[in-house]
């Protein structure tokens, strides 16, 4: 959240076993004045509405990868998820030939 912004943009997430259905977010501002001021610079936003749904696998999606020249390093490798993941989730990206050796 910034300063004189008036839209913030999240997204949440809930363990699987979660029964579905509508749960109110409450915010609150936690602020260190830069200033000195002691007035608050930020409001916190309304109460926000956020609907639990079932859902049983998170879903990633892959950037293409380009061709990497002799020597070169890559670009970096974009990888998103559609939908939130309630706990940490780990990516190992590994060659399809296990046989190649040397990068």
């Amino acid at each position: 959240m910034y300063h004189l912004e008036y839209g913030i943009y999240f997204r949440v997430a809930a363990a699987i076993d979660t029964t579905q259905g509508l749960y109110y977010a409450n915010w609150s501002i936690v602020e260190t004045s830069f200033d000195g001021s002691t007035e608050d610079a930020y409001n916190p936003p309304i109460k926000t509405l956020i609907e639990v749904f079932p859902k049983s696998k998170a879903s990633f999606t892959v950037e293409s990868i380009t061709d990497i020249g002799i020597g070169k390093t890559s670009r970096p490798i974009r990888i998103y998820a559609t939908n939130s993941a309630h706990t940490a989730v780990n990516i190992d990206i590994a060659l399809l030939d296990s046989n190649i050796t040397g990068i």
